[in-house]
């Protein structure tokens, strides 16, 4: 049990009892947090903030700028690649709970936290409550989940090979350059090593064991639920040890790992400052940046932390100085220092650029941190060129018409985002690759291909650029006159000069580009695009009836922007969205609806606000006017009710003169023609 006081913190049960004063939170408000996805509690792939996590525990980022999370809750492994402005996130693995092996939805997790990511694109994932850790690799374009090390379901500390080794709700994972892995075994207070021989996965302890808060040598060291795991680029091991509420650094040296601890302190607090007199409250997930900053999701703090080495030698500091460069209070709101908040942060990653992503918890939402001292984003290309008879030649490429000829498979890096022009030598013999205009997107590497084709008298080629990089991923392709489908940047070779027929491939959700006539020369490679168009929907909401419209009723979809009755929100993804309501006063506002949006339709909902049930009142008759032969007179009463409006001229016998519904606005007009007939006449109405 932990109490909070304004004078210290009060650990009882058993635990250590610690007072007095907590210094002041030293800020470094240079890093501003967005919100990448997410931002709603669910399981919705999409742009932005339309797609939905469920408690997402983990996240890392590969060297192309895409984000890789461990949707815990939902049981999934999440994907979200730049796309343009925007972020697409898609499902790559898992479904419903459980430990099957498979490709992508085929297999199950259960309960994934940490996620990591290794120099080749494989993904590694502590299952935490399987109690395995999991392999996921991109065969094609298929996600392929296969268990590395520990038996699902069955919990233990054992070292061992495969399916041998045991552990106990494993946290954290991180990925060294030469493919080991290291996992905070939490239950087991442990931090295990991961190792490949030959096909074998070998797990080792490598330090802790027991619970406490010692330093030491390999297994003498203690941790108390150590829950997050980083590695930097001379293979030190930092980890977030939870419930000692410290950051403890682990240094290989020969077969031995000695663990200190470089900052923080048992007790709970949010103090910056030097090494242990800095204050965490349960620190959960670290991450280390190219430039050996140490950056931690400090979970009851909701803040980021960041740990710098002091010093000229940073393999060798002793000194560290932890400030907070974001959060700091419970909330979601975007923003530079701590004007931006979280909740419950649980991991975070740091990428080429310094950048820092937060797997935002309880907001269900991934955020981006950027310094203002961060390296502009730049973009990488890489080209290769065949047949290899045309690389023997001499074939060579160059840049936006640069001077510097670049070989086969060079890769040019630090691009600034934008198109390109890549260009290719004459060999003689050869038909030249068209140019090509290739746009570069920061923090991803753009790959094509120049195809020398050999020269043939009367004939030329093909080549075709599809266009945006998510419908090439969904599987676009072209053909000419029918011919084999082609991937994009392919080339086809010795087509007769003349016009010939570029079409197509149609794609789940993308409209397809318009067959087009090209014309080939001789000798000579045409170039052409195609450009497939993303397919969205759109949603029209009526709301009745038309006074609550006056009195200011609007709609949302998913807590977005207000909109008015009739209005048409278009460019939804297809997938479920939730439409809500505003409260109008004095009306019953109409519950929420749950509506499926489809690829290029407009899908219609309606809501009805209602008016409160009003106490019932008897009809009255007021104002009444005699003219022109005519008596007119107002009924009123409550809304919704019946009465029947009588005459007569004696008060014995009454004749109904009309039955009427008392309307929305609460009266009506009555009008009798016949009142000249008649000497005297009376006037009554009875609710029916």
């Amino acid at each position: 049990m932990r109490i909070k006081t304004r004078k210290g913190t009060v650990l009882l049960m058993g635990w250590l009892l610690v007072t007095g004063l907590i210094p002041p939170s030293l800020q470094a408000q240079n890093f501003t947090f967005t919100t990448v996805a997410g931002g709603l509690r669910g399981v919705m792939d999409g742009l932005n903030g339309s797609a939905q996590f469920y408690n997402p525990s983990g996240v890392a980022v590969d060297g192309g700028g895409n984000i890789y999370v461990g949707d815990q809750a939902n049981n999934l492994i999440r994907e979200i690649s730049p796309l343009g402005t925007n972020w697409i996130v898609s499902t790559i693995a898992g479904s419903t709970q459980g430990s099957v092996d498979g490709s992508n939805t085929n297999a199950q997790f259960f309960g994934p936290s940490g996620i990591a990511v290794d120099k080749f694109g494989n993904l590694y994932v502590a299952d935490q409550y399987n109690s395995i850790i999991r392999q996921i690799s991109l065969s094609g374009k298929n996600w392929v989940v296969s268990t590395i090390a520990g038996t699902a379901g069955v919990s233990g500390n054992e070292d061992g090979s495969n399916g041998s080794a045991r552990f106990s709700n494993p946290t954290g994972i991180a990925v060294d350059g030469a493919g080991n892995l290291f996992v905070a075994d939490e239950v087991n207070n442990a931090i295990r090593k991961i190792t490949l021989f030959g096909s074998d996965w070998v797990v080792t302890t490598i330090a802790g064991g027991a619970q406490g808060a010692s330093d030491g040598t390999n297994t003498t060291a203690e941790f108390f639920r150590p829950h997050g795991v980083a590695v930097d680029s001379g293979g030190r091991v930092f980890v977030a040890d939870q419930f000692n509420n410290t950051i403890r650094l682990m240094k290989p040296e020969g077969l031995n790992w000695v663990v200190t601890t470089i900052a923080g302190e048992s007790i709970s607090g949010l103090a910056d400052g030097l090494g242990t007199n800095a204050t965490f409250d349960a620190p959960v997930g670290v991450a280390v940046d190219p430039s050996d900053n140490v950056y931690v999701a400090d979970l009851f703090n909701n803040a980021i932390r960041k740990l710098t080495p002091l010093g000229t030698n940073w393999a060798t500091s002793t000194n560290w100085s932890v400030s907070t460069i974001a959060g700091g209070a419970s909330g979601f709101i975007d923003g530079t220092g701590d004007h931006a908040s979280f909740d419950l942060p649980f991991a975070v990653a740091a990428d080429a650029y310094g950048d820092v992503y937060v797997a935002d918890s309880q907001n269900n939402a991934i955020r981006l941190g950027i310094s203002a001292t961060s390296l502009p984003p730049t973009g990488t290309l890489e080209v290769m060129m065949t047949p290899s008879k045309a690389v023997a030649a001499g074939a060579k490429w160059q840049l936006d018409g640069g001077t510097t000829l670049h070989t086969n498979g060079a890769i040019l890096s630090g691009l600034l985002p934008g198109n390109h022009a890549v260009s290719f030598t004459e060999i003689a013999g050869f038909t030249t690759p068209a140019v090509q205009t290739l746009p570069v997107t920061a923090r991803q590497t753009t790959l094509t291909t120049g195809n020398y084709s050999v020269a043939v008298a009367n004939a030329g080629s093909l080549q075709v650029l599809i266009s945006p990089s998510g419908s090439i991923n969904a599987g676009g392709l072209w053909q000419v006159g029918g011919g084999p489908w082609q991937t994009n940047g392919g080339i086809v070779a010795g087509l007769s000069v003349g016009k010939h027929i570029l079409s197509f491939y149609p794609i789940s959700g993308w409209t397809t580009p318009s067959s087009q006539t090209v014309a080939i020369s001789d000798r000579q490679t045409t170039l052409a695009t195609g450009a497939y168009l993303l397919q969205t929907g759109s949603l029209q909401v009526t709301l009745a009836p038309s006074a609550v419209n006056i009195a200011g009723a609007r709609w949302q979809v998913n807590g977005g922007a207000p909109q008015a009755s009739g209005a048409i929100l278009s460019g939804l993804l297809p997938g479920n969205y939730t439409v809500s309501f505003n409260t109008v006063l004095g009306w019953s506002t109409p519950v929420a609806q749950v509506v499926t949006i489809n690829n290029t339709l407009t899908t219609p909902a309606t809501a009805t606000y209602t008016l409160p049930m009003q106490p019932s009142q008897p009809p009255q008759l007021t104002g009444m006017i005699a003219a022109s032969g005519s008596l007119q007179f107002v009924v009123s009463g409550t809304t919704g009710s019946s009465c029947v409006v009588q005459a007569s001229s004696d008060l014995a016998g009454w004749t109904p003169l009309s039955t009427n519904t008392i309307p929305e606005s609460g009266s009506m007009t009555i009008i009798d023609t016949d009142m000249t007939k008649y000497n005297r006449r009376f006037y009554r109405a009875v609710e029916q």
